[in-house]
């Protein structure tokens, strides 16, 4: 059974070396580079003040995946909306942690007020080994 529960800084160790293998093996993530775990970890701070940051945990306490919402443009017209992103350990996937993480996520965001979720998906037609029609 997973756990899902908030995320904090100092999970920014576990949650970078889950995201890591999304920079470094897909173009996904638009990053070149992965962050350092100082920079992971302020960036969840920062997520934190408004929104929330979700962990998903295995019977082992192991975190398997992730979930976060963000600012979706900063114009007052799109206060009610936002963008999530989700990541899943690379041997966790196929399990339903993502279908888990989302749904706490969008309970959570409703209950802010949040009635627009968008997501960036990439596509690419034909084979390319940076971008696969595979879900994280």
């Amino acid at each position: 059974m997973t756990e899902i529960r908030n995320a904090t800084p100092d999970d920014a160790p576990a949650l970078l070396g889950i995201y890591a293998p999304y920079v470094e093996k897909t173009g996904i993530t638009f990053e070149l580079e992965p962050p350092t775990v100082e920079v992971f970890r302020q960036r969840i701070a920062k997520t934190l003040e408004k929104f929330p940051y979700l962990a998903a945990v295995d019977d082992d306490g192991i975190i398997v995946g992730y979930s976060y919402a963000s600012t979706l443009r900063p114009r007052p017209a799109y206060n009610h909306c936002a963008e999530v992103s989700i990541y899943i350990r690379e041997d966790a996937r196929r399990r339903g942690i993502g279908t888990a993480l989302y749904a706490e996520l969008e309970r959570r965001l409703r209950a802010m007020g949040i009635i627009n979720l968008y997501a960036s998906i990439t596509w690419v037609e034909g084979h390319n080994s940076h971008l696969t029609r595979q879900s994280p």
